[in-house]
């Protein structure tokens, strides 16, 4: 019986997202949920203004591995969203942006000052 595979949010912070031609669309920055409760990908698109989003539905991933490889679709569910302040809590060991509610680091477990 094979097991599924399940992939923390760590394991998919930066991460390059490449479309089916296989041209870089940008990284992974962060993961959220949708009202309906559907993941998708918070994705710093390559060449857009810094800060810029996008969110990426989980149903336009064709695949995870040493990138992400979107499916073949005509119109991606991307919603694009303007940069906004950075109310981050930075972890001064490895550099990640953490919410203002986080004690210690997500990404290393470092206690955020």
């Amino acid at each position: 019986m094979s097991q599924k595979k399940f992939y923390r949010k760590e394991d998919l912070v930066n991460k390059v997202v490449v479309n089916q031609e296989g041209n870089n669309v940008g990284s992974v920055k962060d993961t959220a949920f949708d009202a309906e409760g559907k993941l998708a990908l918070i994705v710093e698109r390559k060449g857009s203004p810094e800060g810029e989003e996008e969110y990426i539905s989980i149903n336009d991933i064709k695949g995870f591995g040493d990138f992400i490889l979107l499916k073949e679709t005509q119109n991606p569910a991307v919603t694009t969203v303007p940069p906004q302040p950075s109310d981050k809590r930075i972890c001064l060991k490895c550099g990640y942006g953490n919410s203002p509610s986080q004690s210690y680091c997500t990404k290393c477990g470092a206690k955020l000052q």
